[in-house]
């Protein structure tokens, strides 16, 4: 009976207080980072992401979001995407490019992806993605025109800002998971 006891003291340490004393792991130094890259000794998946919010106008369907992801294992991947009123557009919204400013200067160029035909609302992206230091430019590009492709680098509260046609979204890099 005493073996029992001991077993089941057991199965409830290792179930219990293992996960519990894991639970903070992951979260990279100062607790503000992403996860560590299994077989990367110390390299830090990142995650920054900066909801865009209008500035300009009140449309609550004017919104759009940047999205930064570098893992350790030689993979980048940056996107962001933005969703328009019709109204707020003019007869041709697929011939639009939006620029997507970064705090650092670097201009994003912004390309028609779709329009959502329930709500009116027409979406733009840039999704550029690298593997092994192979850059790909998925949808628009990032940089000066005719230069290499790249991912570029943000920051922690760095800004992010679209300006169309004087209506303007605006958001801040801040850290995921």
């Amino acid at each position: 009976m005493k073996v029992n006891h001991m077993l089941v003291a057991a199965a409830l340490t290792a179930f219990v207080m293992a996960p519990a004393a894991f639970a903070d792991s992951g979260k990279g130094k100062g607790g503000t980072g992403g996860t560590v890259t299994p077989g990367t000794s110390g390299v830090a998946d990142t995650r920054l992401v900066a909801k865009l919010r209008p500035v300009t106008s009140q449309d609550s369907l004017f919104e759009g979001h940047v999205v930064l992801r570098t893992s350790g294992g030689g993979r980048g991947e940056f996107e962001a995407r933005v969703e328009v009123p019709q109204t707020l557009l003019g007869p041709d919204p697929d011939n639009l490019q939006p620029i997507l400013m970064l705090s650092n200067g670097i201009p994003c160029t912004m390309v028609f992806d779709e329009i959502e035909p329930v709500s009116g609302v027409v979406e733009y992206k840039v999704s550029i993605r690298s593997r092994n230091g192979v850059i790909v430019n998925r949808a628009g590009f990032c940089g000066a025109v005719g230069a290499s492709p790249t991912i570029p680098v943000v920051n922690l509260n760095d800004r992010a800002t679209v300006d169309i046609g004087g209506d303007t979204l605006q958001g801040f890099f801040a850290a995921k998971r």
